[in-house]
């Protein structure tokens, strides 16, 4: 219950340099809510030089006790001179006294006109400011709406420090918009309009209070929200007929590999693809193997990127897999048929002609 003067902090508010009142030795105290109970927002205090932690030493003989220290206020060129949290406009009620904050991460938005506008990067964090009894919090319940109001993303955060994409202490895990991406655990791809993020905030002992706060994402790569989406189609191509290259002919070792992505998603294989099917026919129409893989690249035989499982014929009495005999001289069809996360099918055909070693 010692009363302390808080004098500076850290860059993210997790150590205070303190002195005891009326007066005392400075020193540094841990910033959680379990271990001091604030009366001011932490954020506000200027930076110190939090010192390095101490070499165990190998004698036993006690250190004199020294008089207390001035530390000088530390130059702006040595440590950080912005803080890593801002705080979003908007608000919320107050709940038995107790006042809490939503924020997000230094320099990723810009706040105009009481909205905070997101261009790159995105993430929310709850703070609390100050709690009676130093209650601490049981959860944060997280929830977007779009401007029409309807939410479509919803979590429940146990985890200290409150990251509505999930993530802790010391980072909340960072949402990239930047190529097209979607809301996390839904269907819904991110554009361009105006959003409200929720936090309702409950201690453990069952108060709580929400807080909110409007945003905006604006970025020049996305679509506004409710535009007509040009959907690019899926990208589908033989990768590989044998080690390292595409041949129509091949000498006792075949690598039918496929590379597939949707453009709407990215541009690496397996970006926005399900599965594909990777299929062979012989010269009269019948399949002769099949084999489904989920997992980029996607490889007739096994295997992955960066090295498809080559079939040897030789080293296979002459077979396929299922063991039916190859026919030498003749024709086969390597058909791959990719299966996107939006329902879409595409398909790439080649015919080889199969020749012993």
């Amino acid at each position: 219950d010692t009363q302390l003067r808080p004098l500076t902090r850290n860059a993210d508010a997790t150590w205070i340099e303190v002195q005891p009142l009326p007066t005392g030795q400075r020193g540094w105290v841990a910033g959680g809510q379990r271990f001091i109970e604030c009366t001011i927002n932490l954020m506000t205090l200027s930076l110190g030089v939090l010192p390095p932690t101490p070499t165990q030493q190998p004698t036993a003989t006690p250190t004199p006790t020294l008089p207390p220290v001035v530390v000088s206020p530390p130059t702006p060129t040595a440590v950080p001179t912005l803080p890593p949290l801002v705080v979003l406009p908007g608000g919320g009620p107050s709940a038995d006294g107790w006042n809490g904050a939503l924020a997000t991460g230094f320099g990723m938005a810009r706040v105009d006109s009481g909205v905070a506008i997101f261009r790159d990067r995105i993430y929310f964090r709850a703070e609390v400011e100050r709690t009676p009894g130093n209650r601490r919090i049981d959860r944060v319940e997280f929830r977007i709406e779009d401007e029409n109001g309807d939410p479509f993303y919803q979590r429940t955060e146990r985890t200290y420090g409150y990251c509505a994409f999930g993530g802790g202490e010391p980072n909340c895990n960072v949402l990239d918009i930047r190529s097209g991406a979607r809301w996390p655990d839904t269907n819904r791809s991110i554009c361009n309009g105006d959003y409200t993020v929720f936090a309702r905030i409950v201690l453990e002992d069952g108060s709580a209070g929400t807080w909110s706060s409007p945003f905006s994402i604006d970025n020049p790569n996305l679509p506004a929200c409710g535009a007509a989406v040009q959907q690019v189609d899926l990208v589908v191509r033989i990768a590989q007929t044998v080690p390292g290259a595409i041949d129509s002919t091949i000498y006792g070792a075949l690598v039918f590999q496929v590379e597939a992505f949707d453009p709407n998603r990215g541009n690496r294989d397996g970006d926005g693809i399900r599965s594909v099917d990777l299929r062979i026919f012989d010269a009269n129409g019948r399949e002769v193997y099949h084999r489904t893989e989920r997992v980029a690249g996607y490889c007739a035989f096994a295997g992955g990127e960066p090295d498809c499982n080559v079939w040897f014929f030789g080293d296979n009495g002459n077979a396929w897999p299922s063991g039916e005999p190859v026919r030498y001289g003749e024709s086969y069809l390597l058909r791959g048929v990719a299966n996107a996360e939006d329902g879409r099918v595409a398909a790439v055909e080649m015919r080889v002609v199969i020749e012993p070693r």
